[in-house]
């Protein structure tokens, strides 16, 4: 498994399987004798680093194993792990239906030998609240990705955080749990030092006008605040304020 990969993946596994060994996604790798199941993840999270996913696959296939792909942060749009050689293809699409399907058995094993409508009221008791949430963090994640043309001009890892925390789902406390080693690269390419932020709200003529000021420790700071593309981050924000509000808005007929 990879070392640098989805955290709870990594949890479970530890927890779970005594065998499992662990790896850089970049390498370099153990041997594959004696594996009976290869994962790979590429582009990994947190850190988007990559692999060759057909050479390491083979490499596992030659030791007897099978290779299965993590695909979550590619997606079927920008990579086929099966068309690459793996034997399985993991995806948080993959997930959302195994765990729909877990709450389906559940609810059925309970109710639908004394009532099938129960059954199907228990179901969806359990799963519209997670899928409604999953679908809207899907949007705002379509929304990033959508605009993702604002972040080309951003550093290594600095387009590494904001693609793990597009859809808000993600905070930094959660990537330090996950991953604190790529959180401290992030902050050692984009920043040094802390920033003081003043925000006063005006109201005017029935509207509010926000103005933050940022101080920084030095004007090396401040340059380098400046080249950071804070004003995409912002647009981006609003973006994700405006899905927000579309889906909560009060409909009318």
């Amino acid at each position: 498994m990879p070392s640098d990969g989805y955290y709870a993946a990594r949890a479970l596994a530890a927890q779970l399987l005594p065998d499992v060994r662990f790896a850089p996604t970049a390498g370099p790798y153990p041997s594959f004798d004696g594996a009976s199941l290869v994962l790979l993840e590429s582009p990994a999270n947190p850190g988007l680093a990559m692999c060759d996913l057909p050479a390491l696959g083979a490499a596992a296939r030659a030791a007897g194993a099978l290779v299965a792909v993590d695909n979550t942060t590619a997606t079927p749009l920008g990579q086929r792990p099966l068309d690459l050689g793996a034997d399985i293809s993991v995806g948080s699409g993959t997930k959302l239906a195994m765990e729909c399907g877990i709450a389906l058995s559940e609810a059925v094993v309970a109710h639908a030998e004394t009532s099938a409508e129960r059954a199907f009221a228990e179901y969806e008791a359990a799963r519209r609240t997670p899928c409604e949430v999953i679908q809207h963090n899907a949007d705002v994640s379509l929304a990033w990705f959508e605009h993702m043309g604002r972040s080309w001009d951003m550093e290594p890892m600095q387009f590494a955080m904001v693609v793990m925390c597009r859809a808000k789902s993600i905070t930094w406390d959660n990537l330090l749990v996950r991953d604190e080693g790529f959180v401290r690269a992030f902050e050692d390419e984009w920043y040094s030092g802390e920033a003081i932020d003043t925000l006063v709200l005006t109201e005017k003529g029935g509207k509010t006008t926000a103005t933050l000021t940022m101080l920084l420790g030095s004007k090396a700071a401040r340059d380098m605040a400046l080249k950071s593309g804070m004003e995409t981050g912002v647009a981006q924000s609003y973006d994700v304020l405006d899905t927000v509000l579309a889906s909560i808005a009060p409909r009318t007929s």
